[in-house]
Order: structure tokens, then sequence, then C-alpha cells
């Protein structure tokens, strides 16, 4: 099971109505978390770690916003609680991976697992897991953590946009500026 894949895979399952097995899912995923917040790259059923290349810390962070989209879904507060320590967690994990230097999610291996590096995709999953876990500690009532995670969200939102994406660039990449040199 690749938590990252399994999470979207969960989203769908969810939107379709089967919020059982979508918790069930993610109560599994909460026995799976590594100690220090992470997911490895990918686990066996039983919840034992697989063959693997490295962190993916895109893993991470969709499963933290894959728990979060499963409350928005189904609006039970219950199971937001139970989640919270394995989001609380999570979330303490990615804001202590950031590289100071750059103001991204520190290295890891790519969402193809073929390069260590900071990536686009990585860097937007582990601020939509971040950006998540800030809505959570806000509805929960943990403010404190919730303003905390939020700079640090934002910080990463707004590296994103200045070191990995040009919307002029990509725009005129895809034509839709062709008059421009």
């Amino acid at each position: 099971c690749w938590g990252r894949d399994a999470a979207y895979i969960t989203y769908a399952i969810d939107r379709a109505g089967m919020k059982e097995a979508a918790r069930k899912f993610y109560r599994w995923t909460i026995k799976a978390q590594n100690s220090n917040g992470a997911w490895e790259q990918r686990h066996y059923l039983d919840g034992a770690i697989a063959p693997n290349w490295g962190l993916q810390i895109d893993e991470t962070g969709s499963i933290i916003w894959g728990m979060w989209q499963h409350y928005c879904l189904n609006k039970d507060e219950e199971i937001l609680q139970e989640f919270w320590p394995s989001i609380r967690l999570a979330a303490e994990f990615l804001v202590g991976f950031i590289n100071e230097k750059t103001g991204l999610p520190s290295s890891s291996f790519d969402l193809w697992e073929e390069r260590c590096g900071e990536h686009t995709y990585s860097a937007v999953a582990a601020w939509a897991g971040l950006n998540a876990a800030v809505q959570a500690a806000g509805k929960l009532g943990h403010y404190l953590e919730a303003e905390t995670w939020q700079k640090v969200s934002d910080n990463i939102k707004s590296t994103i946009e200045k070191r990995l994406w040009n919307e002029k660039k990509q725009c005129f990449l895809r034509g839709i500026y062709p008059d421009k040199n």
C-alpha cells in the first residue's frame, strides 16, 4: 500500500458513500504511522514496512489531506478527534522537515521514486497535508498549533509560487501567450 495512492482512492470511495471503508483505511494508517509522524513510502497490508527506496514526503502530506477530506465529507467530529493525535504528529513532522535555506520540504524521493530532491509535487502535497492539519486543529480548538502550522504552510505556499511555479512561463509554454517571445 502506497499511502499517497490509497489516500486518493479512499477519497473516491468516500465520495461514493462508502464512509466505513474509508474510515477503516485511515484507522489502518494510524497503526502504520512511524513514531516520528511520517509514513513510509509503502507498507504491506498488515502494516509492516514494505521494501522502499527512501522517504517520499508526499505520502505523509497526502494521508493527512485524506483524513481531513474524510471529515469534510462526513462531518463526524468524533472521528476527527480519533484522527487528531495522528494528524498532530504528522504535522509536527512536516514542520520539522523544512529546509531552512530553501523554505521547501527537505529532499525526498519524487512521485515516481526516481530522484531525491525538492520537487514541486512533493512540496504541494506536504503543503496540502499541513494546510489540512491547520484546518483540523482549528476545528478542534487547538489554536496554538493552527497558528504555528499556518505560518509554515503560508511560507511553503509562497516559496512554491516563487521558486517552483511561474504562471506566465507555464502559460507561454502551453501556447496561451503565443505572441510573447
